[in-house]
């Protein structure tokens, strides 16, 4: 069985931020994972 990755909220969003940055997510994909991203928290 593979290892698990456990990566924090505040990571998931530095990177989120960083594909947007870079031309990986558009401006909506982006408010999409990061809302996604927060609504799995709550």
């Amino acid at each position: 069985m593979p290892p698990t990755v456990s990566v924090s909220i505040g990571q998931q969003l530095i990177d989120l931020k960083n594909a947007k940055d870079g031309g990986a997510l558009t401006q909506k994909e982006y408010e999409q994972q990061v809302r996604k991203l927060i609504d799995s928290v709550q």
